[in-house]
């Protein structure tokens, strides 16, 4: 989850305190979490992760270990992030009241659960944020808008489409009525456009999607992380309207922000590689399919598994590309035998956050 409003480096829970040698490592672990936390802000998710490792074992700021739990939770290091968002909570609990940081550690705590299906335990991290932001703010609040978005995203989840709706709509409200409109806005207006997508609304979904990449972009620049998931989700929609010319150049520019920013063995950028190679196919571009695919396939194993269901579905996917390609007489690059049973098949990605 991101909330609107950030802590800034001043904002300390001081692990030890500072006296004597103490203060110049403070002084370090303030440079390393100020460049950390530009990184994260752009995105650059690979970059901030060892600043805000080695910070973190120097001085423990809240910000930080949200941020990192945020960081490890889209790479599908659950265990990690669940491990920093817990001591994050402790903290906020114990330090003087501070509900923002409550209230972010929380909602993240509900996000690490939502993304490994514990629908019960993410539903009670989010009613809890829920009670905290209005207390603290009201119930007009951006901030209640920034956890019914994530509420939102757990409804459908559950099936509940008509309050996923309701709720999107009641945070999309919220955040229109802050001073900018900023990423949480876009974000709360993509997940809205991934339900519509879900029930085949497609052209609702294709103009809540417009809408929100080019507030994306205007707030985050155009090659933040935030900009890919919402080229992914627009390029899915031309596509499955048979859009194909439209959807190509959408899934290309996602998969050159994912690489740059991401790095080459992020969950995410396996996601859109499994989109391209699904469109390669369908044009009768197999060589190209196969080679998206496979790609994808190497990170999935190094995140899943190779025993995961998922990772099973996706190398019967890969093989099939590669014996259409050999039939067909199309180039490819695999002629080394360990790739002979690799294979691709995870369909669209609607991601929210």
């Amino acid at each position: 989850m991101r909330i609107i409003f950030r802590l800034g480096v001043g904002t300390l829970c001081l692990a030890f305190g500072a006296a004597g040698g103490a203060a110049q490592n403070w002084t370090e672990a303030a440079k390393l979490a100020l460049q950390a936390r530009a990184y994260f802000d752009q995105g650059r998710y690979h970059e901030a992760e060892p600043l805000y490792q080695q910070s973190l074992t120097t001085w423990e700021t809240l910000g930080g270990l949200i941020e990192m739990a945020e960081i490890y939770r889209t790479q599908g290091n659950y265990e990690r992030a669940e491990r920093l968002a817990v001591r994050a909570l402790e903290i906020s609990r114990e330090a003087p009241p501070n509900a923002e940081n409550l209230i972010r550690a929380t909602a993240e705590l509900g996000s690490i659960c939502l993304d490994q299906g514990r629908l019960p335990e993410a539903q009670e991290s989010y009613e809890e944020a829920q009670a905290l932001a209005q207390k603290a703010y009201g119930a007009e609040h951006p901030t209640v808008g920034c956890v019914l978005k994530d509420m939102a995203k757990l409804c459908r989840r559950q099936g509940y489409s008509a309050k996923a709706e309701a709720l999107y709509r009641r945070s999309i409200a919220l955040l229109e009525a802050a001073s900018s409109p900023g990423p949480d806005l876009a974000l709360a207006m993509n997940g809205l456009a991934e339900l519509y997508f879900e029930q085949r609304r497609f052209t609702e979904a294709q103009a809540l999607a417009r809408r929100s990449l080019a507030i994306m972009e205007q707030a985050v620049g155009p090659e933040h992380p935030h900009v890919a998931t919402i080229l992914n989700n627009l390029a899915a929609i031309h596509q499955t309207e048979g859009r194909h010319s439209k959807a190509e150049p959408l899934y290309r520019r996602a998969l050159e922000i994912r690489r740059k920013v991401l790095g080459p063995a992020h969950p995410h950028l396996a996601v859109t590689l499994a989109n391209f190679a699904e469109l390669c196919r369908a044009h009768g571009n197999y060589s190209e399919a196969a080679s998206f695919s496979s790609e994808a396939l190497d990170i999935l194993e190094r995140v899943l598994g190779p025993g995961d269901p998922r990772v099973a579905r996706a190398r019967a996917y890969c093989a099939a590309m590669r014996r259409k390609a050999r039939r067909t007489n199309s180039r490819t690059q695999f002629d080394n035998p360990n790739f002979t049973n690799r294979a691709l098949n995870l369909g669209s990605e609607r991601s929210g956050s």
